[in-house]
């Protein structure tokens, strides 16, 4: 008998994961072996593309395996009652078992994660202003000093609410003596 170097026979078969049967050939002549073969998990990638909206989680990469979970969250001005989501793993449409009610979950991931979604803008539904007078006003004042002492808070038709910026709204009316009503006007 001889050892034969390595550079002399070859392998064929293929390994995969449980027990892998290896064929050696050398001069024509054929022999096997078995091996024990552990999977490697892969590395998927995960991409979101959200649009009016954010993602709690912001990982770029998930291990084959590994469970994801995400909260979207509704960016100022928009809302996700009605938004459009797309969730697909490995090119496979998973929305309805992987989303629920802005959570995304995925117990096992096996493949790339493509997570698409639109939230709705929401539309202003009204405004209302606090006027709280901190000192003198004078029929000569601007009325753009009144704003120091104004609240204005906008609601929107999701209910959300926030307050104003006063270089967002402006002031219509005349500062007479006594009692002035001043119009405060907002997107429309």
């Amino acid at each position: 008998t001889e050892t034969i170097p390595s550079t002399d026979y070859t392998l064929s078969g293929s390994l995969t994961a449980g027990t892998s049967t290896i064929i050696v050939t050398s001069s024509g002549k054929t022999t096997t072996f078995t091996v024990t073969v552990t999977h490697s998990p892969g590395v998927y990638t995960v991409t979101n593309t959200l649009t009016g909206c954010t993602n709690s989680n912001s990982a770029a990469s998930v291990t084959e395996g590994g469970c994801y979970s995400g909260t979207i969250t509704a960016s100022a001005g928009y809302m996700m009652t009605g938004a459009t989501v797309s969730i697909t793993m490995g090119g496979t449409d998973i929305t309805g078992t992987a989303y629920s009610n802005g959570t995304i979950s995925i117990a096992s991931v096996t493949g790339v994660l493509v997570i698409s979604v639109t939230a709705v803008a929401v539309t202003l539904s009204s405004i209302s202003a606090v006027y709280t007078q901190s000192g003198t006003v004078l029929d000569t004042d601007s009325l753009d000093s009144l704003k120091s002492d104004l609240v204005v808070t906008a609601t929107y038709s999701d209910s959300s609410t926030s307050t104003v910026p006063s270089t967002d709204y402006t002031l219509s009316g005349t500062l007479t003596e006594g009692t002035s009503t001043i119009t405060v006007s907002y997107g429309g």
